[in-house]
């Protein structure tokens, strides 16, 4: 592949470089991915059982800037990702030790998961590629049988890293922030003076107060080697594809941080409702609270179930998951409806204490007629008020000439009145009608003769 020279770096005295720089191998790290995670194609399949072969699976290459100053965009990546199969595999790059070939390769996200090209595209983490492989491991040549057995050897004892090998035909430039973040400079007869920075090329790789990298353009794969310091932090662990090590996991491993988040967003939920016995002053704002960590809750369990939805194996488990915090939200809801009702029965107390009412006095009319609609507490509370704006002197009065046989009839009609009236709202209220309560309707009844045009 060529990569095109500019004027700059002709006066530079790069163009033997760049020209002599179009493959590069960059080292990186195999990490472990479970077997459970990714169906496994029926070659690397039928590999796991071929005496002659021992399948590998490692991150051949992730979208990072790595140690050797050379960027690989997501873009690249998704564009080569089939480029690394049936390439082969290498010692130390040594094109004359081949060691094996790359069967499958494929996108993967950060928690191992294989992706298609649209959702790598649309991820705002790091990507990689992800290759299968075999070893030859050479039953028949007890030379060749050795230099694999020590590898094999090496790689499960986590000693070998794994180095991609690729070519190219094109650069642009990396400049990075101190942050951590990177601007893409295009190369061109205008910036091409920026090469001779590069590390690559001999420079200090610092342009200005900037790191500067190399990011590498229409990229091919072509092969792997096995290393044992790779330049990609993330291709650092070669994991065996051997039968043992296709034991199932559960795999709401994959989705832990999430359901650990759903738990704190229940504990957080609790501790609010724990909150709404304080006083009637801070009710409403609670609750108000409390009513907005629902929903957030309600948006967690609808992510929960369309996460489920897309799961092929184990769905069980989370939906066990998603069932119980359902049951956690349906608790919470019944606390809040304990506090409405402690907040409708604080209301009533304060009504009846507003018109004149101790709050002992209050409290244990509320506590009789607490099974009255608003409408009729509100109609007794009235009456009971209005009892209470008469002097006790006149209420003695009244008390007095109930008992007295000379009562003139006009009075007698007024407490029959009230006696049916009250007797009427208890029986709605399925109100016991022993001692105590005759004697609270009685009182209800003497105040509603006291009421003028009652």
């Amino acid at each position: 592949m060529t990569v095109k020279i500019y004027q700059p770096e002709i006066d530079d005295g790069l163009s033997d470089a760049i020209l002599g720089s179009t493959t590069v191998a960059c080292m990186g790290t195999i990490v472990p991915i479970e077997i459970d995670k990714v169906q496994l194609p029926e070659s690397t399949k039928a590999s796991i059982t071929d005496i002659d072969l021992y399948p590998v699976r490692c991150i051949l290459v992730s979208s990072v800037w790595n140690k050797n100053d050379d960027v690989f965009t997501k873009e690249e990546l998704i564009k080569a990702s089939k480029t690394p199969e049936h390439k082969p595999s290498n010692l130390e790059h040594d094109s004359h030790q081949i060691a094996g070939h790359i069967t499958t390769a494929y996108l993967v996200n950060d928690l191992g998961l294989p992706i298609d090209d649209e959702k790598a595209a649309a991820s705002e983490s790091v990507i990689h590629i992800v290759v299968d492989s075999v070893i030859y491991t050479y039953p028949f040549d007890q030379l060749l049988k050795q230099k694999a057995s020590d590898l094999i050897s090496d790689i499960e004892s986590q000693k070998k890293g794994v180095s991609m090998e690729c070519a190219f035909s094109g650069f642009d430039y990396a400049l990075k922030e101190a942050d951590g973040s990177y601007t893409i400079v295009e190369r061109d007869d205008t910036t091409a003076e920026l090469s001779k920075h590069l590390r690559c090329f001999g420079g200090s790789g610092k342009w200005e107060d900037h790191q500067i990298g190399r990011v590498l353009k229409n990229v091919i794969f072509i092969g792997k080697g096995f290393v044992n310091n790779p330049a990609n932090p993330d291709s650092s662990y070669i994991e065996p594809l051997s039968t043992q090590a296709q034991e199932t996991q559960d795999m709401s491993e994959d989705y832990k941080d999430q359901v650990i988040e759903l738990n704190t967003e229940v504990a957080q939920l609790k501790a609010k409702t724990s909150e709404f016995e304080a006083t009637l002053a801070t009710k409403d704002s609670e609750i108000e609270a409390a009513n907005s960590t629902v929903s957030e809750l309600n948006i967690k369990v609808d992510e929960l179930k369309a996460t489920i939805a897309t799961l092929t194996e184990d769905k069980e488990t989370v939906t066990t998951k998603a069932t119980e915090l359902e049951a956690e939200l349906t608790k919470a809801n019944e606390q809040l409806e304990v506090i409405k009702a402690e907040k409708v029965f604080a209301e009533r107390v304060s009504y009846l204490v507003d018109g004149g009412s101790t709050k002992e006095v209050a409290t244990e009319k509320v506590e009789l007629f607490k099974a009255l609609s608003d409408e009729q507490f509100k109609d007794i509370a009235d009456e009971y008020i209005s009892y209470l704006s008469t002097s006790k002197e006149k209420c003695e009065e009244e008390v007095d000439e109930k008992d007295d046989e000379e009562k003139d009839s006009k009075g007698e009609e007024s407490v029959e009145a009230s006696e049916d009236k009250l007797d009427e709202a208890a029986q709605s209220a399925s109100l016991p009608q022993d001692d105590t309560t005759q004697k609270e309707v009685e009182c209800f009844a003497i105040a509603s003769c006291l009421t003028p045009n009652k």
